[in-house]
Parts: structure tokens; C-alpha cells; sequence
């Protein structure tokens, strides 16, 4: 594997579902390339170190199971702007991070133009 790993390659590696082949691949590409090597041992290292369920961005409030075309799956982190899940896109048929934004207020708000008088 000469190319840099890929996020869909990392994704599909942090949720084990890399071929012997492709994870050989991955790992000959780290020997190689310091760059990848710290990042993908930074990056499984903070995965395992977090909790199985982050808790959702909104006290009380828990992202929908399923939405649009994506599958939640599990959370990746969290921070001060929100919770990120690992999701697969039905669509596309491939991993992807989606991130929930935290709000005080999760179900919409009206516009402030349409309080017009």
C-alpha cells in the first residue's frame, strides 16, 4: 500500500472490518510512512480509551438510531460542540463520521425574519 491510508480505510480499520489482505496493506504502509503510523496509533488509542456510549450532545436527548440514508452505528468522541458516531451510508454503501451539533434547543427554531410585523 503505497497510497496514505484513507478516512474510509480507517473507518472500516477502527471497526475491524478490514480483510487480512487490506489490514496487511495498512500495516506495511505504516511501517513506511511515520506520518500514518502516529496518527492511526493516535487515533485507535483515543477510540479504546473512550467509553462504549458517549452520552448524547443534549441531556435527555439521544440521536435517531437511523435517519436520511445513514445507520448510526457507535460514537467516535465528543467535545464541546458535539458528539461524533461512526455511521454507514446506505446509499453509498461505505463508513462515515457524523457529527450532532450540541444546542440547548435541538428541535427547530423559527426564524427571526418571520416575526415580521
Amino acid at each position: 500500500m503505497s497510497e496514505c491510508v484513507t478516512d474510509e480505510v480507517l473507518a472500516r480499520l477502527l471497526d475491524g472490518q478490514l480483510s487480512a489482505e487490506e489490514l496487511t496493506g495498512v500495516h506495511e504502509h505504516m511501517d513506511e510512512c511515520p506520518r500514518c503510523h502516529e496518527f492511526v496509533l493516535g487515533l485507535i488509542h483515543r477510540t479504546a480509551s473512550q467509553e462504549e456510549e458517549a452520552p448524547p450532545p443534549v441531556a435527555g436527548w439521544t440521536p435517531p438510531a437511523e435517519f436520511d440514508e445513514f445507520q448510526r452505528i457507535r460514537p467516535l468522541g465528543q467535545g464541546a460542540m458535539g458528539v461524533v458516531y461512526l455511521a454507514r451510508d446506505t446509499r453509498l454503501n461505505r463508513l462515515v463520521a457524523v457529527k450532532f451539533i450540541a444546542s440547548h434547543h435541538p428541535e427547530a427554531r423559527p426564524c427571526p425574519a418571520n416575526r415580521l410585523r
